[in-house]
C-alpha cells in the first residue's frame, strides 16, 4: 500500500503552484507488542522489548532499562513513598 503525502510550499513567489506528491512506504515493525502489568487501579508497569515504563494515570514516570536494579529499586520506593502503590502490592 502507498501513502500520498501532500507537500505545500508556504511563503515562496510563487503560490499558485500546485502541492508536490511524495510518495512512501510507512514501514514500522515491532518485535513485540509491550505487555501491560497493573500494580493497582492506578499504577501500572509494561514491557517491551528490554525497556520497562512504569505509568501512574497513564503518565509514564519512569522508563528504564530492565536489566537496571536500582532503576527498578528508584521507581518502586518512589511509587510508595509518593502513595500511589501499598507495599503489599509492590512487592
Amino acid at each position: 500500500m502507498k501513502n500520498k503525502i501532500n507537500i505545500s510550499k508556504t511563503g515562496t513567489e510563487d503560490e499558485s503552484q500546485s502541492p508536490a506528491q511524495v510518495e512512501g512506504k510507512l514501514a514500522l515493525s515491532f518485535l513485540s507488542d509491550p505487555v501491560f502489568t497493573w500494580i493497582n487501579s492506578v499504577c501500572s508497569f509494561s514491557d517491551w522489548e528490554n525497556t520497562r515504563s512504569v505509568r501512574v494515570r497513564d503518565q509514564v514516570i519512569f522508563c528504564y532499562d530492565k536489566k537496571d536494579k536500582e532503576a527498578e529499586k528508584i521507581a518502586v520506593v518512589y511509587l510508595f513513598r509518593e502513595g500511589w502503590a501499598q507495599q503489599q502490592e509492590l512487592s
